[in-house]
């Protein structure tokens, strides 16, 4: 909660157990009082001291200074940028050996993203699962949304494999997080978000899949995709690029001017376009918030906030929040993701 920003107003205890092994079990045990004297101390100072089943917490967000100099990460921002980089070795050694592969895709300077894609008004986020789209681009979406573009969300898995849903029943697991989409999907506004229930790890790329995907392109016509980067490792976010561009493939005429902006979730990409989002951060962090479930094992909102703020210092050298994208037209995307299939150019 802490590491969160958050501030501890009450903490307490209940039950009798499990122990810290400095504390001697016989003897709490068998003296109530002991217990309780023990508890009240570690409450004044040290929750990691309470004794007793099950810790409660009463805490609320720091409220936030009004210069955004101040906020954490940007108190000593070079130093915290360099402790990212530490913290997230392996995705950043990840983006470096992809970059070094495919330099022909990278380039120099980031170009900002409303240069980029000009009017289009169309956009289609392909999210493999329930969060990914407010993860990899939820503060761009917020923007867009604002300036009056169309936003449809396709949502292909049912996220049922998250570990915060381990022991609960199938129809809660096939369920709750889509429930929780649907929330989100309100609160940003989003045109359409639409629900395809696929169980984890299951998306496969047939003909019936294929077909459904080249159907919804025929309809909503998007001029923009989102979708995750292509050296993203996670097996559905791969699945979900590869039906993409098999139903590309077939809707061949209708895509000569489509972008489609690699975003990211278990991976960096080459910063090719940056999008500023710094008015727009506080609504994607509170999107996020809306998926409970998730934010249960993982602390999105704490990794997002870093990622945002160094992509931000790291290109203008300033305070403020960014995502980054990797823009591609339809040969470009098709040229990596084929070189992704045959193992040539991207190590997972």
């Amino acid at each position: 909660l802490r590491l969160s920003n958050y501030q501890i107003i009450v903490q307490d205890s209940i039950g009798m157990g499990p122990f810290y092994k400095d504390i001697d079990y016989n003897k709490s045990k068998s003296n109530y009082r002991s217990w309780q004297s023990s508890n009240q101390i570690a409450k004044k100072n040290n929750p990691d001291k309470l004794l007793g089943n099950e810790l409660i917490f009463i805490a609320q967000k720091k409220i936030r200074p009004s210069d955004i100099s101040q906020y954490p990460f940007f108190i000593n921002a070079s130093k915290n940028a360099t402790q990212f980089e530490l913290d997230n070795k392996k995705l950043f050694d990840s983006r470096s050996q992809w970059s070094r592969n495919n330099r022909i895709y990278t380039e120099k300077t980031p170009q900002h993203f409303e240069s980029v894609i000009g009017d289009k008004e169309r956009v289609l986020v392909i999210s493999p699962h329930p969060d990914d789209e407010i993860i990899g681009c939820g503060g761009t979406l917020v923007k867009m949304l604002t300036q009056g573009r169309e936003v449809t969300i396709l949502q292909l898995t049912d996220g049922r494999n998250s570990g915060a849903l381990n022991g609960f029943d199938d129809d809660t697991r096939c369920n709750a997080r889509l429930e929780e989409a649907q929330k989100v999907a309100d609160y940003m506004g989003f045109t359409e978000v639409i629900l395809w229930r696929i169980p984890d790890n299951q998306i496969n790329i047939n003909t019936e899949n294929t077909l459904r995907l080249s159907e919804l392109l025929e309809r909503t016509k998007p001029q923009i995709i989102f979708a995750p980067f292509v050296n993203d490792p996670h097996p559905d976010h791969r699945d979900a690029n590869e039906l993409l561009l098999t139903a590309l493939e077939n809707n061949q005429d209708e895509n000569t001017d489509l972008i489609i902006m690699g975003y990211e979730c278990w991976s960096l990409l080459p910063t090719n376009v940056i999008s500023t989002i710094t008015g727009e951060f506080e609504k994607k962090t509170s999107a996020l918030m809306k998926y409970k479930i998730a934010m249960r094992v993982v602390d999105y909102i704490g990794f997002c906030e870093n990622l945002n703020a160094y992509h931000h210092y790291n290109t203008f050298g300033m305070p403020g929040y960014a995502e980054a994208f990797f823009p591609a037209d339809v040969k470009t995307f098709a040229t990596l993701q084929n070189s992704l299939k045959q193992g040539e150019q991207i190590d997972g």
